[in-house]
């Protein structure tokens, strides 16, 4: 069992299932369980590729199924239920059936429950909508969908350390330009500090603050450049100047880089090449 041990059924759908279903992109994840529903654990929906809403059930159950009787039975039972309930939607207006039904466990599933399951549902009209993902399957999936995640998360981050290193030349070239005297040429550039800005990255990633405090620190270096046209500034105020972005663009930079480190060592992997004669002698 690859998952993490739940004190019950009740920890397990909401510390695990709800997330899970939200980072698989399904829409309007409700809880649903309790006396007199069912048997229906979650409800969640998707749209097709024809911006049809389908709606699907979750069964969500602790530990190994087996082949048992009475336990099968009331499993059979939860599943035929969630087919023969018409939900309502947007404020009653509209009416859907359940699409499919997914049986989920932290455990396993045995083959016997297996074939019985399969058996039960090919002689149902519902049969070809059944699924059921035990726990290694559903540690994989949200591997997946957590790598997923990851790797676009560690994008974006490769994107904004791109553009803290590549200001740190013009922010000079512009400050040199301020104390010739020439005309400012900004080819700065902050489109992913925009973007980071509009869409924060996770908190625990990087902090929405820090990146705040280098943007502010570069529009006060260059509205300060731009105003001053008339070369009323010093060269030690420029020099000031250009120190303290230069130091809000470090300090930017390291939250940037132990944030790419933190996503990297999740996913490190340590290997041995084994040559042919050590498995021989072996």
């Amino acid at each position: 069992m690859s998952l993490p041990e739940f004190k019950n059924e009740a920890e397990f759908r909401t510390e695990w299932i709800a997330p899970f279903l939200s980072k698989l992109g399904y829409i309007l994840p409700t809880h649903n369980h309790g006396t007199g529903e069912q048997g229906k654990d979650f409800f969640f929906a998707e749209y097709d590729k024809f911006g049809h809403l389908r709606f699907n059930a979750a069964q969500v159950k602790l530990g190994n199924i087996g082949g048992g009787d009475s336990q099968l039975s009331e499993l059979l039972h939860q599943v035929r239920s969630c087919f023969d309930v018409t939900l309502d939607y947007d404020k009653g207006t509209k009416q859907k059936r359940i699409s499919a039904v997914y049986i989920m466990t932290n455990g396993s599933i045995s083959h016997e429950a297996k074939r019985r399951i399969s058996g039960y549902c090919e002689r149902e009209h519902f049969g070809e909508n059944v699924f059921y993902l035990d726990g290694d399957t559903l540690d994989n999936l949200e591997r997946h969908a957590t790598f997923t995640d990851d790797k676009k998360l560690r994008n974006r981050l490769v994107a904004l350390l791109n553009e803290v290193n590549y200001n740190f030349a013009p922010f000079k070239e512009m400050a040199n330009q301020h104390v010739k005297n020439l005309v400012l040429i900004d080819s700065s550039r902050i489109l992913a500090l925009e973007d980071t800005l509009r869409n924060p990255l996770p908190e625990n990633i990087l902090s929405y603050k820090g990146v705040s405090v280098y943007w502010e620190a570069v529009n006060m270096f260059k509205n300060i450049l731009r105003l001053e046209i008339d070369g009323s500034l010093v060269e030690t105020q420029i020099q000031k100047m250009e120190k303290g972005i230069n130091e809000s663009s470090e300090r930017l930079r390291d939250s940037i880089s132990k944030a790419i480190a933190k996503i990297d060592s999740m996913y490190k992997l340590d290997i041995r090449v084994i040559k042919p004669e050590e498995e021989s002698g072996s």
